[in-house]
């Protein structure tokens, strides 16, 4: 049988009969709708004999059907899917005696084995050593395509890993599998059910997004609240950093090519800092300590050099790096012991000098009654304090305590107001719980769609976002295909900037996993998943493959569509977009010629951005010359005078002594 879950329980299950695909008859249930254990069904082997195959479901499973709604007849078709693709792995029971066994007697040219693996291996060991292979090879060598034969050994043990990654390397075709979003789904599905994160945030993502499933904001609520509760979760008990990662764009770096990275810059600053904090200065100590301790900017944590350079800014009288010490006492860490005594202390101490991390962390102990008496009137009054300097963590504490109504009356309005003011910079938590209150509609109307917004921030802050500094690492290492290979995962996930990020390595490097046209095809497929998250720059660069027939059919209506959405867009409005719609509706393309309108949108381009404003100005220019031009030419005596000096072409002789003449003045006029 394949095993598909960990537990097996009596699931709901409807009649439903499948013929044909090669496979018999497979039926899954009863006509009276009782419980059932497995479905049956015929299968038939390489020598045309019909054998009986069954499978056994969780109650897991069947939830997750009624949950995305899918219809009876589309989850049998899946089911057929799956007994199609696994193909030998539908295998008969003495194929299941020695599992461990099977893997280690493959022949060595089937794929490379593990050296680390071992005949003496528990299952359990053997399925991590061969999960921690299939990813390697996944990652490290995607070119190789030896990652398929463990990521299928792994889907049929039942493991939600390989489910997750065989369902990935379906979306995208790669390791020699067709590209089938059907069979992808059903594998996320699986690892989904299986408690996989980062395939719960793909379903989220589709539903939200209705891609090659129907859209359903209550589905993608369901999933990204599961995943949001783990990313709070983790990050509160192991005191991770309430701001994401940084998510490096690399068209952002293309446009400035001569100038540094950001690993580069990054590099320096920590350098420079740490110079000075060596030299003494306390304000780099406390920011190299506080740098160190939470990790950021592609530094890992040193809890051991923190409290080195932070106890150097206590010893001068640093009432931050006082707070920093507390906390770190607070929770123990590689550096120091926990003591809840020497926390109160160093928090005291700060808080003495009104420092609000101090007054913050000092009024969390008092909350918990970490070291002090709970005294939730202590803690609301240093809070207040700590929240009227606007320190973000004093209102998350204060939305904490009357969301839940800890120490005071419970106040969900109150709760938003504090969260809402903690959003405004970023916090994760406030994400969260706003959008817990959102998608509940507690103390504000409901909004799933804002939920579903609010939550995917938090699931996109989890530690699969890794992804992103690896694959950025590769990206400037040369490692193409590897980098690749990472944005597209974390572009699996939801992230915008790793959609853009993918597109950008497929149309500006050279990775071999696709030919040239299947790289522009893919390249435009992540354009649109970013287009549709809102990204301006991925809406413009979907603008040009429509205006020139980049990858797509010319198409000057679309053009336009998509350089109005990048162009109009109320946060980030793009120059170029504008620009170029200055010149279709100056040109014609597209729509009828309107000089006016092509006037706003060069004024709007030069308005948008400082780099627009010299083209914006020679178009604008153009246009009056153009038309001073047109005039002269209905005055007949012109016309004959300068056809007889210059010929017939006169006027382009002008335009051109006019735009040298402007070039000069500008070259006199900037710096």
């Amino acid at each position: 049988m394949i095993r598909l879950a960990s537990s097996t329980k009596n699931f709901f299950a409807s009649s439903i009969c499948v013929r044909g695909f090669g496979l018999g008859d497979i039926k899954v249930g009863s006509t009276q709708r009782k419980p059932a254990k497995s479905i049956s069904g015929c299968s038939t082997d390489k020598s045309g004999k019909r054998q009986e195959v069954k499978v056994r479901l969780s109650s897991e499973y069947v939830m997750m059907a009624k949950l995305i709604n899918i219809h009876e007849h589309v989850t049998c078709l899946l089911l057929s899917v799956m007994f199609a693709t696994l193909g030998a792995a539908v295998t008969r029971q003495p194929q299941l005696v020695e599992p461990k066994k099977q893997i280690l007697d493959k022949p060595k040219n089937s794929y490379e084995e593990p050296t680390s693996v071992r005949e003496d291996l528990t299952p359990k060991v053997l399925l991590k050593t061969t999960f921690k292979f299939a990813l390697e090879q996944l990652f490290l060598r995607p070119e190789s395509f030896n990652v398929l034969h463990p990521l299928r050994k792994l889907a049929y043990d039942g493991d939600p890993g390989g489910h997750l990654y065989i369902g990935f390397m379906h979306s995208f075709g790669l390791g020699g599998l067709e590209r089938s979003q059907a069979k992808a789904l059903m594998h996320y599905t699986f690892a989904a059910i299986g408690g996989c994160e980062q395939a719960q945030m793909i379903l989220a993502y589709r539903y939200h997004f209705g891609r090659s499933v129907s859209k359903n904001c209550e589905v993608a609520l369901d999933l990204y609240r599961r995943v949001a509760k783990i990313v709070e979760d983790d990050r509160t008990q192991n005191s991770r950093s309430a701001f994401p990662l940084e998510k490096i764009r690399l068209s952002d770096e293309s446009d400035d090519p001569s100038g540094p990275t950001t690993n580069q810059l990054d590099r320096d600053l920590l350098q420079y800092y740490q110079f000075l904090a060596d030299k003494g200065d306390v304000k780099a100590q406390v920011g190299l300590g506080q740098l160190l301790f939470q990790g950021g900017r592609n530094v890992p944590r040193d809890h051991v050099r923190a409290f080195r350079y932070l106890s150097r800014a206590t010893t001068a009288g640093d009432s931050n790096a006082m707070a920093l010490l507390g906390k770190m006492y607070l929770e123990g860490s590689d550096a120091v012991a926990q003591s809840n005594a020497t926390a109160l202390k160093y928090f005291s101490m700060s808080a003495e000098k009104g420092n609000p991390y101090g007054q913050t962390g000092l009024a969390k102990m008092y909350r918990l009654g970490s070291g002090v008496p709970v005294d939730y009137s202590q803690a609301l009054k240093l809070l207040k304090l700590a929240a009227e300097q606007g320190f973000l963590e004093a209102h998350v504490e204060l939305g904490h305590m009357f969301y839940f109504g800890i120490g005071v009356e419970k106040s969900y309005p109150v709760a938003f107001k504090y969260f809402q003011q903690a959003l405004m910079q970023g916090h994760t938590s406030a994400f969260y719980y706003l959008g817990l209150m959102n998608g509940q509609g507690t103390g504000v109307v409901r909004n799933c769609h804002n939920a579903v917004d609010l939550l995917k921030e938090v699931a996109e802050r989890g530690p699969w976002m890794s992804f992103m500094q690896e694959a950025y690492k590769a990206y400037s290492e040369g490692r193409m295909n590897e980098a690749l290979i990472r944005y597209m995962f974390v572009a699996e996930l939801g992230s915008e900037v790793a959609q853009s990020n993918a597109a950008h390595v497929l149309t500006n490097t050279n990775p071999v996993l696709y030919s040239a046209n299947a790289s522009l095809a893919l390249a435009i497929r992540f354009w649109q998943m970013a287009a549709d998250q809102g990204s301006p720059a991925a809406r413009l660069k979907l603008g040009d493959a429509y205006f020139y027939g980049y990858g797509v059919p010319a198409d000057y209506n679309e053009a336009l569509q998509y350089y109005r959405l990048a162009g109009e867009d109320n946060f980030r409005p793009s120059a170029q977009a504008l620009f170029n719609l200055g010149l279709m509706h100056e040109h014609g393309q597209g729509v009828p010629a309107d000089n006016h309108l092509a006037r706003r949108y060069y004024h709007l381009a030069a308005t948008a951005s400082e780099d627009a404003q010299v083209p914006a100005q020679l178009a604008l220019f153009k246009m009056a010359l153009a038309e001073m031009i047109k005039r002269m030419r209905s005055l007949q005596w012109i016309e004959t005078t300068m056809s007889g000096l210059l010929g017939d072409n006169w006027d382009l002789y002008m335009m051109a002594i006019f735009m040298v003449f402007l070039v000069i003045l500008r070259s006199f006029v900037l710096p």
